[in-house]
This record gives C-alpha cells, sequence and structure tokens, in this order.
C-alpha cells in the first residue's frame, strides 16, 4: 500500500505541475496577446494621426496653390489689359489725328451714296 500511496502521490504532484505549467502559458499568451492588441492599436493610431497630417497638408497646398494661381490670373490681366489697347489702337496719340482723318475720308463715299439715294426725285 505504500507504493500505492507513493504513486498517488507522484500522480498528484505531476498533476499539480501540469497545472500550474498550464497556467503560466495562459497568463503568458494572454500576456502576449495584450502586448500584440496594443502594438497594433499603437500603429493604426500613429498610421491614422500620420494620414490626417498628411491630408490637412495636401489641403493646406491646394489653398496656397490655387491662390498663387489667382494672383497670377490677376497680374496676367492687369498685364494684358494695357495690351489689348494697345494692340486696338496701334497708333499713338500724335497719329490719332491722321487716323481719324483716313477713317472719315473712307466713310465720306458711303455717306455721299447714302445722301444720294435719299434725296427726293
Amino acid at each position: 500500500m505504500a507504493d500505492s500511496k507513493q504513486l498517488q502521490q507522484v500522480q498528484d504532484t505531476s498533476w499539480d505541475l501540469v497545472h500550474s505549467f498550464r497556467e503560466t502559458m495562459a497568463d503568458t499568451l494572454v500576456a502576449l496577446q495584450d502586448h500584440h492588441l496594443k502594438f497594433l492599436q499603437s500603429t493604426y493610431l500613429s498610421w491614422m494621426d500620420l494620414l490626417t497630417q498628411q491630408t490637412e497638408s495636401v489641403q493646406q497646398w491646394q489653398q496656397q496653390w490655387g491662390q498663387q494661381a489667382r494672383k497670377q490670373q490677376d497680374a496676367f490681366q492687369r498685364l494684358v489689359s494695357p495690351s489689348m489697347s494697345i494692340s486696338m489702337n496701334p497708333f499713338p496719340p500724335p497719329f490719332s489725328f491722321w487716323r481719324q482723318l483716313v477713317d472719315s475720308a473712307e466713310a465720306g463715299p458711303e455717306r455721299e451714296r447714302e445722301m444720294v439715294q435719299q434725296a427726293p426725285r
């Protein structure tokens, strides 16, 4: 009977050791999962912050680019406006008198024809 009592003690001790090992392994796995979960959350949140910062940066860049484009367009219009008036009137003021004289001379025969056609017969 002593052998069977010793055998029972060995079995009980072995089971205690197995249960202790299981608990230790379970605790270790839970801790490892918790660590991995926190790491993934941290990585995800960091990535989202970076993405948000990049989006805001692109939006600011687009606004600045739009403002610069409007400024360039305004400057171009200010530059082109006088150029257009010059090209529409190629003769400077001293020659404007001669231009008017040429225009009236060209229009003179047409006016005479109109007057002749309208005159009573």
